[in-house]
């Protein structure tokens, strides 16, 4: 399924960055919706995975959204082979749209009491097992 980019409302991105800006926000979820598989939307990000699984891609779709992959890239450069899952920046041209590609994690379901304490410092509990059964956090951008 791809996002519904119709539905979308980018006023937000507008008045924080500009509309071109913003219209580099769409072009990018557009030409992302036609090359990858989307995985769903949170409150500032549309998530999308490529053909291998072994990755996936966090465009920003509110200034939150830019500000959550920075800081995530930031944090995991800080803390590499930490808790945090591999996470690198990359900035789609031409205007510089701050794509988040990190290693796909496949979310947990244990509950709170069967996880380490760490899990409760992370947002919603986002956490869950890389390819090597570690466990780690894949939503840290409010960290």
């Amino acid at each position: 399924m791809n996002l519904i980019l119709q539905d979308m409302d980018f006023r937000e991105l507008e008045y924080s960055y500009g509309p071109t800006v913003a219209q580099a926000v769409l072009n990018t979820l557009t030409l992302f919706n036609q090359r990858f598989k989307f995985l769903g939307i949170g409150r500032n990000r549309a998530v999308y995975t490529t053909s291998s699984g072994k990755y996936v891609m966090k465009v920003p779709v509110t200034s939150e959204g830019f500000t959550d992959n920075q800081r995530e890239s930031r944090i995991y450069k800080s803390y590499p082979n930490s808790i945090y899952a591999r996470a690198h920046l990359h900035h789609i041209l031409p205007v510089g749209i701050p794509v988040l590609f990190m290693e796909h994690i496949q979310p947990t379901i244990k509950t709170l009491n069967e996880l380490p304490s760490w899990v409760m410092s992370i947002d919603g509990a986002q956490v869950g097992l890389d390819q090597n059964g570690n466990l780690k956090a894949y939503d840290y951008g409010d960290q």
